[in-house]
């Protein structure tokens, strides 16, 4: 069972993924489904941007114990089904954590959807979802 972590690169607007330790590889137009996923936030990385303007680095990962990567030519995600996770220490710099569009914390998923495509509006052109049952409130 091969192992992966990802994570959306600013710079770059794609997905960043490392599997089984090797070096970083960039991929777009894909989705990344994961299992048994941990998301993972670096607590002094996360002070340092939050307390330094302009600083970016690195410090926010989903890991993935199996993974299936697999080519779209666009997005679609049923909200009945799937909650979308974010991190953004300059949006909300008291969360050192991975939360829901309604700030729930998210630590673990069985599943995480990692989609990435140039039609996102965000900076990364990245979005994660998990299943939408397994959001607590």
């Amino acid at each position: 069972m091969s192992k992966i972590r990802a994570h959306g690169n600013l710079s770059k607007g794609l997905m960043s993924v490392s599997i089984d330790g090797a070096p970083i590889r960039h991929i777009d137009s894909v989705e990344v489904l994961m299992s048994d996923c941990q998301f993972k936030v670096g607590e002094k990385t996360h002070r340092r941007i939050v307390e330094v303007t302009g600083h970016r680095e690195i410090c926010a990962r989903v890991w993935g114990n199996d993974f299936t990567i697999t080519p779209i030519t666009s997005v679609d995600v049923d909200p009945a089904k799937w909650v979308e996770v974010t991190y953004n220490p300059k949006v909300h710099p008291e969360r050192a954590h991975f939360y829901t569009r309604e700030g729930v914390r998210v630590d673990r998923a069985s599943t995480v959807r990692f989609i990435t495509h140039p039609s996102m509006s965000n900076v990364t052109k990245c979005r994660a979802y998990i299943p939408a049952g397994e959001v607590s409130a």
